[in-house]
């Protein structure tokens, strides 16, 4: 850069820099804070969603724990309906098995199950789903069909590593 003889010619050169640079500078500025408020948005509505969520679920848990079933069973498909995304989701699918298990519904439960695997079929919880829906399976005296789940579940000793 060089040496300016006054403060008038610094000025100048700023004014022409402005004229050249504000309008993009201006811009870039409001893109990037309106990025950063749409993203806090989104970041606070899916911790409200989760909390609901969360919210819910322990309601669907006490409800099941005073043997109130029918509510259980339409609050937990409430939350899946209302939360198809969330780790509660889930966890109400295994809820709903069971209280359908607890009901002798063992159609209604292998349903659930299913659904809960068409859904996500990885994860632990998906383990579990394909364990519980095997036991219903061998139950039912479909022992291939049951050994068929299980193999893709992993042992323990694939978890730990």
């Amino acid at each position: 850069m060089e040496t300016y003889v006054s403060e008038q010619e610094q000025v100048e050169q700023l004014r022409r820099w402005w004229k050249s640079n504000g309008q993009a500078l201006v811009l870039g500025l409001a893109l990037g804070l309106g990025g950063l408020a749409a993203y806090r948005y989104w970041d606070a509505s899916r911790d409200s969603q989760a909390m609901n969520a969360s919210i819910n679920y322990e309601a669907m848990v006490q409800m099941t724990a005073a043997q109130k079933l029918d509510d259980a069973a339409s609050a937990g498909r409430t939350i899946i309906e209302a939360y198809p995304d969330t780790l509660y989701a889930r966890l109400s699918g295994l809820l709903l098995a069971k209280i359908a298990v607890q009901k002798h519904d063992y159609e209604a439960a292998k349903k659930e199950l299913e659904a809960l695997l068409a859904a996500d079929g990885k994860g632990e919880i998906a383990d579990i789903a394909r364990t519980r829906l095997a036991r219903l399976l061998l139950a039912e005296g479909k022992a291939e069909e049951a050994g068929k789940l299980l193999a893709q579940v992993p042992t323990r000793g694939a978890m730990d590593a």
